[in-house]
């Protein structure tokens, strides 16, 4: 069976001569076939990749296709790089805080940084917070002692990265959010409240934590609140799903524990009722 290339009518004198365009027939039906060249536009070739300017250092994406930004992914502007940012930090906050100099800020950095490995400026720890927290190192590694002592099996530099603003509390105020953190949480057990504390710091903060049982009993229509009497059979219950199931937590953080203070706490509490 024989079958017809699609052609046009095509006159001689539109005919190119230098190997673009060939002609496959003598008469006025021609077969027309595009030759692409080097200098042609790889733009008009939709099979084709081109090269094209990026901010990205990387191209990291997640499970889900989505792509990652942090500072693997991010390209290092040539005048703002690293140093610039953390010279400038060092400027601001030697204004801020009385009584403390520029050298005194790089040394306290130094330490700080053989203190808590895991404390690198990112997108959880901005330089402005590490220089702050190295200003009052002292009270830094008392916080840090107080977290070892209450938390012997937790990576506590892990902790520290992954919220610094811990670092600027008052350690007798940690203290005591810390003991009522372990009286809603302590009973599920020693992995478990390290799994949930190194992914969410914030639980360190008791109301967040309460919410966070709040959350679980609503989720799987529990009566009453860890504050009601009534709640206290749905909180031992939303405690044991814990337990076995660690990652309930994820959807469960009330959004409270991740705002900056520039919401009210209806508006939280509504996109938490809307979010699940």
């Amino acid at each position: 069976m024989q079958t017809n290339r699609p052609s046009i009518y095509i006159s001689k004198q539109l005919l190119r001569k230098d190997g673009v365009l060939l002609r496959s027939s003598t008469r006025k039906r021609s077969n027309i076939f595009a030759q692409p060249k080097e200098d042609d536009n790889a733009n008009y070739l939709p099979w084709s990749t081109v090269n094209y300017y990026t901010k990205k250092n990387e191209r990291l994406k997640d499970e889900y296709g989505n792509l990652i930004h942090n500072e693997r992914t991010i390209k290092e502007p040539a005048a703002w790089t690293q140093d610039a940012k953390m010279t400038l930090a060092i400027q601001v906050v030697s204004r801020e805080v009385p009584n403390v100099t520029e050298e005194e800020l790089r040394n306290n950095l130094q330490q700080l940084q053989t203190l808590i490995p895991d404390l690198k400026p990112g997108p959880t720890s901005k330089y402005a917070d590490l220089v702050r927290v190295a200003a009052r190192l002292d009270k830094a590694a008392e916080i840090l002692l107080i977290l070892r002592e209450e938390f012997p099996y937790l990576n506590v530099s892990r902790l520290a990265a992954a919220w610094p603003q811990l670092l600027l509390t008052d350690p007798e105020g940690l203290a005591a959010d810390v003991k009522e953190t372990k009286a809603v949480l302590g009973t599920c057990g020693p992995a478990v409240f390290r799994e949930l504390l190194e992914e969410f710091p914030h639980l360190l903060v008791p109301s967040n934590a309460t919410a966070l049982m709040n959350n679980i009993a609503r989720l799987f229509d529990f009566n009453g609140t860890c504050e009601d009497e009534e709640g206290e059979l749905g909180r031992a219950r939303g405690m044991k799903i814990l337990e076995t199931q660690p990652f309930l937590a994820r959807p469960a953080v009330p959004l409270r524990s991740q705002t900056r203070g520039e919401r009210d706490p209806e508006y939280l509490a509504d996109t938490i009722r809307a979010e699940m």
